[in-house]
């Protein structure tokens, strides 16, 4: 079992005493402590962000990215080949 499943609370009063709220969301126990960090990250306006689940096609979607970035998007697959 993962560590977060492990801190995951089965009842709503063990839901109420772990999870905690910042800015007005609830927040899972592993998120204590970070939420801070992460609202105070600044970023660029050319900062490129890929977001993919697990398992998904990570490695498939930054290809396309770094192709599209490097050759442009002309409107059709065939232009990246």
């Amino acid at each position: 079992m993962a560590e977060s499943e492990a801190d995951t609370p089965s009842t709503p009063i063990e839901f109420e005493s772990k999870y905690f709220e910042f800015d007005g969301v609830r927040l899972p126990p592993f998120c204590r402590g970070k939420m801070e960090d992460i609202s105070n990250f600044s970023l660029r306006s050319s900062d490129i962000w890929i977001v993919t689940y697990p398992k998904s096609g990570k490695r498939t979607s930054c290809t396309v990215v770094v192709a599209a970035l490097t050759y442009g998007c002309a409107g059709s697959a065939a232009s990246f080949m």
